[in-house]
């Protein structure tokens, strides 16, 4: 077994520590992205709830599987606007 040198050992143990930081920020990173993505779906939701009273569990199902961080606002606003549930469904089926 070779000999390891003390500046082998230190920089060894840099690029472990610096690898964990980066997987780290990597992973709070996914992490708010994730959380934002959710919180814009359960307001959508909500506002749906508001709304109509009741919002069929298939369309809770199709917002939940919406990922694109751009098109999810766009959701929000025509959940204020749309005359009723059929067509802000309508506008999900558009948008998928």
């Amino acid at each position: 077994m070779r000999y390891v040198t003390t500046w082998e050992r230190r920089w060894l143990k840099e690029g472990i520590q610096q690898g964990r930081q980066q997987g780290l920020q990597q992973g709070v990173q996914q992490g708010l992205q994730l959380g934002i993505l959710q919180k814009s779906r359960d307001n959508i939701t909500d506002i749906l709830e508001i709304r109509f009273e009741h919002v069929p569990k298939m369309l809770v199902q199709k917002l939940q599987s919406i990922d694109n961080t751009l098109l999810l606002p766009k959701l929000l606003r025509q959940a204020v606007l749309v005359g009723s549930l059929k067509e802000f469904e309508q506008l999900i089926e558009k948008s998928v």
